[in-house]
């Protein structure tokens, strides 16, 4: 049996993502806390960042739909709908590995 209550409550993120607005949009949201990850101060050079990963990987997989290869769209509504579209299909397709 699928689990069906699972929300998100954390959202890691780059350090590009530390906007106003966005901690504004998020504020919003009660449930949800914008969590940045960045280098440490003392590394130099190339470190892998905790839960950096998870995000470039998301964006890679987000990346793969085809709607998503260039930008067609003339209004913000459209662009959300196909990554929302883009999001849907992977979520399917890994509820339908776990029902095999």
């Amino acid at each position: 049996m699928l689990q069906t209550n699972l929300t998100i409550t954390t959202l890691p993120a780059d350090g590009g993502y530390q906007l106003p607005k966005l901690a504004a949009e998020l504020a919003k949201i009660d449930c949800m806390t914008l969590r940045i990850v960045k280098r440490s101060e003392g590394k130099v050079g190339f470190s892998v960042l905790p839960k950096r990963w998870i995000v470039k990987r998301t964006f890679a997989w987000i990346s793969n739909c085809r709607l998503l290869a260039m930008d067609y769209e003339r209004h913000t509504s459209s662009a959300v709908a196909f990554v929302r579209h883009a999001i849907i299909k992977i979520m399917l397709r890994r509820i339908a590995r776990l029902k095999n």
